[in-house]
C-alpha cells in the first residue's frame, strides 16, 4: 500500500465515522424532542394559551367563585351557601361545607365579616371540559367590634370542571 493510498483509506475511514457520529446525534436529537414533547403534554390538547377567549372565561367564572365562597358576612352566611350550591362541585364542595360550618358559627357569634379577593390567577391547563388554575387570594376579616382587619393570604391550586355548561371548581387544594 502506498502512502497515498493509505492516506485516502484514513481519510474514507474518518467520513464514514464522522458520518455514523453525527447519524446518531440526529437519531438521538429526534428521540429527545419526541419526549420532551410527550413530558410537555403532548397532544397539543392545552388550549390555556391556544385560545385567550376560553382561557378568559374559566378566569372570570372560577375568581367570581372563589371570591364569592371564600367571603362571608355574619349577616347574611345564606349567600355564600348559594355560592357553595351554583360554584362548586364534587370533592370541593363537599369539604368546603364541612370547613364552612365552623366558620359559620364563628361569623356569628363575633359578628365577622370576610371578604376575599383574587390577587392573581393564571390557568396552568385547559382543554374543553377541564381546566387547573393557580390562584393567590387574599383575605381580610372584620369584626364588628372594629380593631384591626385579620389578614391571611392562600395560594391555591384549582381544579374546574365544565358542567352543563358552566365551569364549577372541582377540587380546591392550599399549596
Amino acid at each position: 500500500m502506498t502512502r497515498r493510498e493509505g492516506a485516502a483509506l484514513d481519510r474514507r475511514t474518518v467520513i464514514a465515522l464522522l458520518g455514523a457520529v453525527l447519524a446518531v446525534a440526529v437519531a438521538c436529537s429526534v428521540w429527545f424532542g419526541l419526549r420532551a414533547h410527550e413530558l410537555r403534554g403532548g397532544s397539543g390538547d392545552n388550549l390555556a394559551f391556544a385560545d385567550s377567549e376560553a382561557t378568559s372565561e374559566v378566569v372570570e367564572s372560577v375568581s367570581a367563585t372563589l371570591r364569592a365562597v371564600f367571603s362571608y358576612d355574619h349577616t347574611n352566611l345564606e349567600r355564600t351557601e348559594r355560592a357553595v350550591e351554583v360554584g362548586l362541585t364534587g370533592e370541593a364542595a363537599a369539604a368546603h361545607r364541612d370547613r364552612f360550618d365552623a366558620a359559620a358559627r364563628r361569623a356569628t357569634e363575633e359578628e365577622l365579616v370576610r371578604t376575599s379577593t383574587i390577587r392573581s390567577i393564571g390557568v396552568r391547563e385547559l382543554d374543553g371540559e377541564t381546566a387547573t388554575l393557580l390562584v393567590f387570594l387574599d383575605q381580610q376579616t372584620r369584626s364588628a367590634e372594629g380593631g384591626a382587619p385579620e389578614s391571611r393570604t392562600a395560594t391555591l391550586d384549582v381544579t374546574a370542571e365544565m358542567v352543563d355548561g358552566e365551569w364549577r371548581v372541582s377540587a380546591i387544594d392550599v399549596l
